[in-house]
């Protein structure tokens, strides 16, 4: 059971006085004070969707970092699709390098005919 703390007197005044000023300058509002008590007119909608993920968290990450890790300076590597959108995995790439060696650290492509992200190392 949570306990509900009241409201001070000074807490009420000043809640009253904001109320007035929201309502005198015509401010659609809404205020939940600490009793949980709604003042305004505005509804409030606590019902957050979050965005379906097309891969669970940090999937494409590790992947990625298992090409990637181990890359030379001029060195290539191909990295498969295999279940992985090319663009996404490609992006996955490009954020691990940049996390590893900096921005522009390399040179990405997507080859249609492999199946493949090509991914050059340039510095």
């Amino acid at each position: 059971m949570t306990i509900i703390p009241e409201l001070t007197k000074v807490q009420k005044l000043t809640l009253n006085r904001a109320i007035e000023l929201l309502v005198a300058l015509k401010f659609p509002f809404a205020i939940v004070d600490s009793t949980g008590l709604v003042h305004g007119g505005l509804e409030i909608k606590n019902d957050v969707k979050k965005r379906e993920r097309k891969y669970p968290h940090g999937d494409r990450s590790r992947y990625a970092r298992q090409y990637a890790s181990k890359l030379e300076i001029g060195q290539e590597i191909n990295v498969p699709c295999n279940i992985y959108d090319p663009e996404d995995l490609r992006s996955s790439i490009i954020s691990v390098c940049y996390q590893q060696w900096g921005k522009a650290s390399v040179i990405t492509t997507f080859n249609r005919l492999t199946n493949h992200v090509e991914v050059l190392r340039v510095k």
